[in-house]
């Protein structure tokens, strides 16, 4: 996905405002846990989607809303399409694609939206209120469609924050006409920004905080975790396993790291040779070990667990041009274009 030009793929999505066939239409998603559920159950939530019917003003609003945030982001020459990655470094100008949304219980809710399958009709804002996750907007015309998703929350439902009515807009839902109104009193507010776009089957990520917040990437995350941790396992460089599983698929930050070293591929060619190497960048950069039994690694509480985590997410790197020393686990794989 990575060989298509972002910006005339936005400027593609601007050409639909265009049309004399425009049409623009809002849902509000919400988002229930299943009861008795866990992280890595599947079917875990219960999502509920609400057609809402928008008058003129609102219309309006979200055509020149969403426009203006696509042609800035169009228009930024420096904007680079780059592979989702759940550590990503700071200062790049992005949009992230993303190739797994299929597998997500979320995928269930762009398919519905999508074929305007399985969609209620809102009568009244306390039927979402509680239990609100996003907002999305389906931009179409007669011959094609993407939708714009945008992460709610419960203080923009019902807020008395005095509002930019020229970045935001507020809204009441007429009971008795079944129409979102623009009026001054301060029920539900939208906003300008995205979250993230569905074209088709491809995903593509403006804000990764919003994306993931909406779409509830933990189950995706302790899958990854799982599949890694077997990985070690049978690469038997460790003596025991149970602590090492019993913190990582209990603390959510863990999961995210263990998630990138996935990506990465780093846990794929364990052996002594590699356990020699993270034992001696321990000592460099610790100056301390960890214990080891029968050739194998020892991991007897959370901080060998995060010792070890950082080894496997070459958490210590060097500068090639500087030659200094940093630690951090962002960071991507990168080819040399010369020998």
């Amino acid at each position: 996905m990575n060989n298509i030009n972002i910006n005339t793929l936005l400027n593609s999505l601007l050409n639909l405002y265009e049309s004399k066939t425009l049409s623009i239409n809002c849902y509000l998603i919400t988002k229930k846990i299943n009861k008795n559920s866990t992280i890595a159950s599947d079917n875990r939530f219960n999502f509920d989607i609400y057609k809402v019917s928008l008058d003129k003003k609102m219309v309006a609003y979200f055509n020149t809303g969403t426009s203006t945030t696509l042609r800035k982001l169009a228009d930024n020459k420096n904007l680079e399409l780059a592979d989702y990655s759940v550590i990503s470094d700071d200062g790049v100008d992005a949009i992230y694609s993303y190739d797994n949304i299929e597998n997500l219980d979320f995928h269930t809710v762009l398919e519905r939206i999508s074929k305007n399958s399985k969609i209620n009709t809102l009568k009244n804002l306390e039927d979402v209120k509680s239990d609100i996750l996003a907002f999305s907007l389906k931009i179409s015309t007669k011959d094609e469609e993407f939708t714009i998703y945008r992460k709610l929350t419960k203080s923009k439902v019902a807020t008395d924050a005095p509002l930019n009515t020229i970045q935001k807009m507020q809204a009441f839902f007429d009971v008795n006409s079944a129409i979102m109104k623009v009026v001054p009193m301060q029920t539900i507010s939208f906003d300008n920004k995205i979250d993230f776009i569905c074209k088709g089957e491809d995903t593509y990520i403006v804000s990764k905080l919003g994306f993931e917040q909406i779409i509830g990437i933990e189950k995706e995350f302790m899958e990854n975790a799982r599949s890694v941790l077997q990985v070690i396992s049978n690469s038997s460089i460790i003596y025991d396993m149970k602590v090492l599983e019993d913190v990582i698929l209990a603390n959510k930050t863990l999961l995210r790291t263990i998630a990138s070293i996935s990506q990465k591929k780093n846990h794929e060619a364990l052996n002594a040779e590699t356990l020699k190497k993270y034992q001696d960048t321990l000592n460099i950069f610790e100056g301390s070990k960890l214990e080891e039994k029968d050739g194998r690694l020892v991991i007897k509480n959370i901080s060998d667990v995060r010792l070890l985590i950082k080894v496997l997410n070459d958490f210590y790197k060097q500068g090639v041009a500087s030659g200094k020393y940093y630690g951090t686990n962002s960071g991507h794989i990168i080819d040399k274009k010369t020998s």
